[in-house]
């Protein structure tokens, strides 16, 4: 009877140590956030949810890759490097093995923080390209897309602060967009948009900008590849 105690202690004593290690390892059932910097006068940021932060992005400007965060309800930060300028502070929540994008937008004098679930699609063809677009600009109106040399659109009336499904195409188009508060075409900078890969390609600036780091302009986040 001795024996089958101690053998019980060390069963518990090793599990014990072993649901530590897995603590340890990172959260367990983790959501996936990524960080947009479209806040066109806002410093240099990262995205610090519970005690995690994002790699820290410039405008405009994305973290790269996704941060693992515990799910549920979440404090969340946006500050630059030293914590002395922060930017936005709220609560969010963030379900377990989910993805999300989150974006700050504005100015630092009125900053405001969107959250958008990135839902990947369930099968992916592994001949297409596929992409979402954000229309993360500030006084541009609504956007629309296209792919050039082509006149049918692919986005219609896409309103700011909003967020497309993910879109299946053809590997290496090009795109163009329009903004309903500018006469202007822009194209999108990303040239070869390559198969097997889930962009997320986001709109930011000013169209009452001609020069400078607030122009408008295009970003890609990489969301699956």
């Amino acid at each position: 009877m001795k024996n089958l105690n101690s053998l019980f202690f060390y069963f518990l004593l090793a599990s014990v140590m072993i649901s530590c290690g897995k603590d340890d390892d990172g959260p367990s059932n983790p959501a996936k956030v990524a960080f947009i910097n479209a806040c066109s006068d806002c410093p240099n940021l990262g995205l610090t949810i519970d005690t995690l932060t994002t790699q820290f992005a410039n405008f405009s400007y994305n973290s790269n890759t996704y941060l693992s965060v515990k799910s549920g309800s979440q404090k969340m930060q946006i500050a630059d490097q030293t914590k002395a300028n922060i930017v936005f502070n709220g609560n969010s929540n963030f379900a377990s093995d989910k993805s999300y994008t989150v974006a700050i937008t504005k100015t630092k004098a009125a900053p405001s923080a969107i959250q958008f679930e990135d839902v990947l699609p369930a099968v992916i063809d592994t001949n297409k390209t596929y992409v979402r677009l954000i229309n993360l600009t500030s006084d541009g109106g609504n956007l629309s897309c296209n792919i050039e040399g082509e006149t049918s659109t692919i986005v219609s009336s896409l309103a700011q602060n909003v967020a497309t499904d993910f879109i299946p195409l053809n590997p290496g188009v090009k795109l163009q967009y329009k903004l309903a508060n500018s006469t202007k075409t822009y194209s999108v900078n990303i040239r070869n948009l390559a198969k097997n890969i889930v962009h997320t390609i986001y709109i930011t600036g000013l169209v009452n900008e001609t020069t400078g780091s607030k122009v408008i302009t295009n970003g890609v986040f990489i969301n699956k590849s």
